[in-house]
């Protein structure tokens, strides 16, 4: 079973709604009962950096990294991170379906999971609505 989950940012989107994601999102991990990792799967690392959300899973149940760049503006091409199922994948889930509830079309997301796959990273985000796109629809450079 595949996990990578893909997703493109407008770098002409609301700023201020990408801000408030991001906060939405910190407010999520801050809170939840899952403890992510940093690059290395270390779990003494803080997922913030002063350009960045990232994390990863906790070794040995990492993959590849969650990342979301501080600023709309900074964003490019379509990202991408393969959980391979592991616990932080709900983390990845929810943080994207937040989002997209902020920033509605300026954010497209693209799975190799299908929607029911996405119920307890829905659950996680508090029952928000997701939009999956097509990867045809993700590849497209325009908003």
């Amino acid at each position: 079973m595949n996990y990578t989950h893909f997703w493109r940012l407008n770098e002409k989107g609301c700023e201020k709604c990408y801000k408030l994601g991001l906060l939405s999102i910190t407010n999520l991990i801050d809170s939840s009962f899952m403890i992510v990792g940093n690059s290395r799967g270390d779990p003494n690392s803080s997922p913030y950096t002063k350009d960045s959300i990232i994390f990863n899973g906790i070794a040995p149940f990492d993959n590849e990294l969650f990342y979301l760049p501080k600023s709309l503006k900074s964003s490019s091409g379509i990202y991408s991170c393969n959980t391979r199922g592991h616990l932080y994948d709900d983390l990845v889930m929810a943080s994207l379906v937040i989002l997209q509830d902020y920033l509605g079309n300026d954010i497209k997301i693209y799975s190799e999971r299908d929607k029911k796959a996405w119920s307890s990273g829905i659950c996680m985000a508090g029952g928000l609505n997701l939009r999956l796109c097509s990867w045809e629809e993700l590849s497209e450079d325009k908003f």
